[in-house]
């Protein structure tokens, strides 16, 4: 993976497993957890490039983000069995607000101290919460080429956030990010398919639309197990609720669920097969999923459409109808 080019920006989010430890003594927790970037196959893999999200707000963007005022820093201490292995290589902290593809210009100046294993991000800008549309600063994109994930395990890392730096006060927490041995299959959200450059791009994973209206259009970013990308893949109806996941080859490999308002009905998905693409910001080759969700016109509420790929991970996405 040390060929990958840049060649615009983007990012956010498949879960990975996360807890809280002990809250450092010198700030106040966070609810931090990691997942591996949509952009990529296999950033949290043994032996590949190190490319993680870490969350530190809730990604509701009815919730705000943390602050962070000009001056202010991100810090994420590394264990100690990520080893910077070439030193020329880009060191890149995109923050992000919640959704893929949604940073604001310009990235944080980030530093590096080999002594601790930091990476430390300082904000050029007032990074602050506006509304639910710009809920402000709730994730860090680590983009590491010059770094090696080690092998499969459980590593903690820490994560220290000085939203103002005129004051002392900090907010900390530990996550640990789960390094595999083989890149599982994955299922990766992004926005970038309902916009142009530059960022940031609307929200498609949480949605809030009129009755009557029709959402923004979903895209994934599609990879079998191994790496490679998943082109050909279509969905099956099997009931109004549920549809199967099948490859081009007509086998079964995941399914997608639909928890819906009562007594809404005609809702439906509709998706065509997924295409050869480059996934943004580095290029990597993956397969290219568009689907445009329909809801029911005339019921309000909630729907959840969960996304599951079978030995892989889980994708949700939520649209509330008012």
């Amino acid at each position: 993976m040390k060929q990958r080019t840049f060649w615009m920006f983007a990012v956010p989010v498949v879960s990975l497993v996360a807890f809280s430890a002990p809250v450092a003594s010198d700030g106040q927790g966070l609810p931090t957890r990691t997942d591996k970037a949509p952009i990529v196959p296999d950033g949290t893999t043994a032996g590949a490039d190190t490319d993680f999200v870490v969350t530190f707000a809730d990604r509701d963007p009815d919730v705000p983000g943390i602050d962070i005022k000009t001056g202010g820093t991100i810090a994420i201490q590394l264990p100690e069995e990520f080893v910077q292995d070439d030193p020329t290589e880009p060191l890149t902290m995109v923050v992000l607000q919640g959704w893929p593809q949604s940073p604001r210009m310009p990235f944080p100046n980030v530093t590096y101290d080999a002594t601790t294993n930091t990476l430390t991000g300082t904000m050029g800008f007032d990074y602050l919460y506006q509304s639910s549309e710009n809920p402000g600063p709730k994730q860090a994109h680590l983009l590491l080429p010059g770094f090696t994930n080690p092998r499969a395990g459980k590593y903690w890392l820490k994560v220290t956030i000085q939203p103002d730096p005129a004051e002392p006060a900090v907010l900390t927490d530990y996550a640990f990010v789960r390094i595999r041995r083989n890149v599982r299959p994955s299922i990766n959200a992004i926005s970038v398919i309902n916009g142009s450059p530059p960022p940031p791009f609307p929200n498609s994973i949480y949605q809030t639309i009129a009755a009557g209206d029709t959402p923004l259009q979903w895209g994934f970013y599609l990879w079998e197990r191994g790496g490679d990308p998943s082109v050909g893949v279509v969905l099956e109806q099997l009931t109004e609720k549920h549809y199967a996941i099948k490859d081009a080859a007509g086998d079964l490999i995941g399914d997608v669920k639909i928890r819906a308002p009562r007594r809404s009905s005609g809702f439906v998905i509709e998706a065509d097969a997924s295409v050869l693409a480059n996934a943004a910001v580095l290029g990597v080759p993956t397969g290219l999923l568009t689907a445009q969700f329909r809801p029911d016109p005339d019921t309000r509420g909630n729907y959840v459409i969960r996304w599951k790929l079978n030995g892989g991970n889980t994708q949700k996405m939520f649209l509330t109808v008012t």
